[in-house]
């Protein structure tokens, strides 16, 4: 089991269309932020429990949304080597 510190929880406006969100973000709190900046189309994540984290894994999605649906793009490590990978939606 792995389980992410609150820095990995920072949700924060990158501008007015995106959302930065880290994986241990809960993804009610990611809708509720995107809501009150004005952001449409991450409702659905009221009703999916868990992280942000999670949901990017399990491919979440209800009420006909999905997380590949607004995805723009997701960072990772290597686990081998520690290299800093960046994800498309792709």
């Amino acid at each position: 089991v792995v389980r992410l510190g609150k820095p990995f929880a920072d949700i924060r406006l990158l501008d007015e269309r995106t959302i930065y969100a880290g994986a241990a973000a809960l993804d009610s709190q990611v809708a509720k932020a995107a809501a009150a900046a004005g952001i449409g189309g991450l409702e659905f994540l009221v009703g999916v429990p868990g992280t942000i984290g999670g949901a990017l894994v399990m491919y979440a999605g209800c009420y006909g949304s999905e997380t590949k649906d607004v995805l723009v793009e997701a960072y990772a490590i290597d686990r081998k080597t520690g290299e800093r990978l960046i994800l498309s939606a792709e």
